[in-house]
């Protein structure tokens, strides 16, 4: 005889995406990027550096590069977007300098202002 029993299964779908920067929502994000940081220095605390974010634009791409910039910089192994910090410090300092296509002057500093 064969023993019966009904059980329901739960799955978790995604029903849709919200930007980690600005928090515009989209049901399909197809354009979206997705950006992390982390290091890989000795401790638990490397497993817990690594966060990924959602964006939905390269404006909200940028903006996260230069604040994972600011968190990852004191650590040796630092990366963001799988590239070491002192690159991606270099490439934003580079874009946001004078004369650049993205640069724009305003309240004290230059900061990036693309608009796809």
């Amino acid at each position: 005889m064969k023993l019966i029993e009904k059980q329901t299964v739960e799955r978790t779908v995604i029903v849709g995406y919200r930007c980690d920067r600005c928090g515009n929502e989209d049901a399909k994000a197809e354009d979206w990027i997705t950006v992390s940081h982390g290091h890989s220095q000795w401790g638990n605390d490397s497993c817990e550096s690594v966060q990924d974010f959602d964006l939905c634009s390269p404006k909200c791409y940028l903006a996260q590069l230069r604040e994972s910039v600011e968190e990852m910089e004191g650590y040796r192994t630092g990366e963001v977007d799988h590239k070491p910090v002192a690159f991606v410090k270099a490439l934003l300092d580079y874009l946001e300098a004078p004369g650049s296509p993205g640069y724009e002057s305003g309240a004290g500093a230059a900061r990036l202002n693309y608009e796809p």
